[in-house]
C-alpha cells in the first residue's frame, strides 16, 4: 500500500498581539440574593403596597447598590414580596427578597446604607444573603400573626359577649362569608384559615394567627364582623398590627 505524504501548507499566523488602551473583556457579574426583614409603622401604614415597593426601590439606588434587573422589552428590578401588604396596617415583621450585583458590604452595613434612605416608619431589621436556591417568600409563608385592639369606646354588651363568641367560632365547623367585589358575590367558609384565636379583656385585645393558601384566606375585619360581630363602625377604628409571619411550619 503506497503511503502519500502531502506537503504541509504555510504556517499559520501567529495571532495579532492586542493593540495598546484595548480593554478587557468585560467579566460577568456576580449577583447575591438577599431576604430583608422590615418593619411597617406608625404614619407609614398608610402607604399602599405599590408606594412601598417604590420606597425600598429608591432607597436601594440611592445607598449606591445595583438592582439585577429583569430581562425582555419592559425589565425591572428583581424584587418580590410573598403578598401585597395592606394600607392602613402597621407591621412589625415584613419580608422582601432583592437580588443585587454583588455589593461586596457586609449584611450589617448594607442594612444601615438602606436604612438611611428609608421614609420615617419603615426599617430594614434584618438584611441576610441566601442561597441561589432559596425557595421563593411565596413558597416560605403560609400565614401571619395578627394583633387586634379594640377602641376605648368599645360597647360594654360586646365586650362581654366576645369570650362566647370566640369559643363558639373556635368549636364550630364552619363559618361562611359572604365577600362582593367587582360586580360578583361570593360566599367562603373562613373557619379552616384561622389556627388559633385569643381574647385579652383587660387590654380589649384579640390576638389571631391565620393562614391563607391558593383557595383562600381571611382578613382581619372579617374576624370582627363575622366572629366577634361587631358593628363595621367599630371594626375601622381598630388598631390592627401585623406581629409575625407564620411558615409552613409556624
Amino acid at each position: 500500500e503506497t503511503i502519500r505524504i502531502v506537503p504541509a501548507g504555510p504556517p499559520p499566523e501567529a495571532a495579532a498581539p492586542p493593540r495598546p488602551g484595548t480593554p478587557a473583556p468585560a467579566r460577568p457579574p456576580v449577583y447575591r440574593r438577599y431576604r430583608l426583614r422590615f418593619v411597617k409603622e406608625g404614619r407609614a401604614r398608610f402607604l399602599s403596597h405599590l408606594e412601598l415597593a417604590a420606597s425600598l426601590i429608591r432607597a436601594v439606588r440611592l445607598a449606591g447598590l445595583d438592582f439585577r434587573y429583569s430581562e425582555g422589552f419592559h425589565p425591572h428590578p428583581r424584587m418580590s414580596f410573598a403578598v401585597a401588604t395592606s394600607v392602613g396596617m402597621e407591621s412589625r415583621e415584613e419580608y422582601a427578597d432583592i437580588e443585587l450585583i454583588d455589593p461586596g458590604l457586609d449584611p450589617e452595613r448594607l442594612r444601615d446604607a438602606v436604612n438611611r434612605r428609608l421614609p420615617a416608619g419603615v426599617a430594614v431589621t434584618d438584611a441576610a444573603p441566601i442561597d441561589p436556591a432559596t425557595p421563593s417568600l411565596a413558597d416560605a409563608i403560609r400565614g401571619f400573626r395578627y394583633e387586634i385592639t379594640l377602641p376605648d369606646d368599645l360597647d360594654e354588651t360586646d365586650g362581654r359577649a366576645i369570650p362566647e363568641r370566640v369559643a363558639a367560632f373556635l368549636a364550630a365547623d364552619a363559618c361562611p362569608v359572604v365577600r362582593e367585589g367587582k360586580g360578583k358575590t361570593q360566599t367562603r367558609d373562613i373557619r379552616p384559615y384561622v389556627a388559633d384565636l385569643q381574647w385579652a379583656p383587660e387590654a380589649r385585645r384579640l390576638t389571631a394567627a391565620v393562614r391563607f393558601d391558593a383557595r383562600g384566606a381571611v382578613r382581619p375585619s372579617e374576624l370582627l364582623i363575622h366572629v366577634l360581630r361587631l358593628p363595621e363602625t367599630t371594626a375601622r377604628e381598630a388598631r390592627i398590627v401585623k406581629t409575625a409571619v407564620l411558615g409552613k411550619d409556624g
